[in-house]
Parts: C-alpha cells; sequence; structure tokens
C-alpha cells in the first residue's frame, strides 16, 4: 500500500511552486518594463524641433523632442502583485521632472496631454511594441490600458 503523505508536504510543495512562479511573473514584468522605457525613450527621438519652434511630429506620430525633459522622465516602478496571481507597473514619465519652457508642466501631466489629447502617442505604442516581444511566451497574458480614470495621468498600469 502506498504511503500517504503528510498534508504539510503538500502545503509546501505548493507554496514553493507559487513563489517561484511569482519571482518569475515580477522578473518578466521589470524586463517588459525595461524594454517598454526604452521604446519610448526611442521613439521621442524620431521627431526633433527648436524648444519654442513649431512642431515637426505629425498627428499620430510621436511627439517632437524639444529640451528632452520628457524623455528623461520616462521610467517604471518595480512590479507589484494584485489580486489571483496578477501583477501590475507603472511605466511612464516620472514625477519631479518638468518642461524647461512655456509653462514649466510636470512631465506626467505634459505626457498624458500629448498622449491623449494632441494624439502624439509614444508610451501605449512603447508597451505594444515590447510585449510583441514576448506574445510566444506560454500562458504569459498582458492587460494594458489608458486612460486617467485609473489614477494615473499618463498612465499605463
Amino acid at each position: 500500500m502506498p504511503e500517504i503523505l503528510e498534508p504539510g508536504l503538500f502545503t509546501q510543495l505548493f507554496t514553493s511552486m507559487v513563489e517561484e512562479g511569482a519571482a518569475e511573473t515580477a522578473s518578466m514584468m521589470n524586463t517588459l518594463a525595461d524594454l517598454s522605457v526604452a521604446r519610448a525613450r526611442e521613439l521621442l527621438l524620431t521627431y526633433r524641433a527648436d524648444v519654442l519652434g513649431a512642431s515637426t511630429s505629425p498627428r499620430g506620430e510621436p511627439p517632437a523632442l524639444r529640451s528632452g525633459n520628457l524623455r528623461s522622465s520616462i521610467g517604471h516602478e518595480e512590479p507589484k502583485p494584485g489580486d489571483y496571481g496578477t501583477y501590475s507597473v507603472l511605466i511612464g514619465p516620472r514625477p519631479g521632472f518638468t518642461t524647461s519652457y512655456g509653462t514649466h508642466r510636470e512631465a506626467s501631466l505634459y505626457g498624458g496631454y500629448l498622449e491623449h489629447e494632441q494624439d502624439h502617442p509614444f508610451l501605449k505604442r512603447a508597451v505594444r511594441d515590447a510585449t510583441a516581444l514576448h506574445r510566444d511566451l506560454g500562458g504569459f497574458r498582458f492587460t494594458q490600458w489608458m486612460g486617467k480614470g485609473n489614477g494615473h495621468p499618463w498612465g499605463f498600469r
């Protein structure tokens, strides 16, 4: 007759599997966030314009690089665990950076303004490009959304 395993052993095994999976997921999210930041910074080099001159970027394309502050402000937070094994990571302009001309607006608000109101997408496109590199990973599902409704003015989460 086979030996009966104690309940504690199953708990240990499943706990170990969950912890390893969580570490892998956080690592993958960090990699995707790094790729998204790099791609957003690359997209922000597509067009250039004088600081106070007219924009050279057509609608539907990334905004023109002026001072470089918006580009420098792009970053991400550490991935955070959510409900039911999900993770989220915030990617976009970080607080504390301002435009060096005009109204000296916060980069986080200015990035959202460019993306949402002026139709110069760069962040959404960067995240989509980065996640396209990882589409073939088994069981990996990446949900992205943008909008001011999630509490972040520039927002991907």
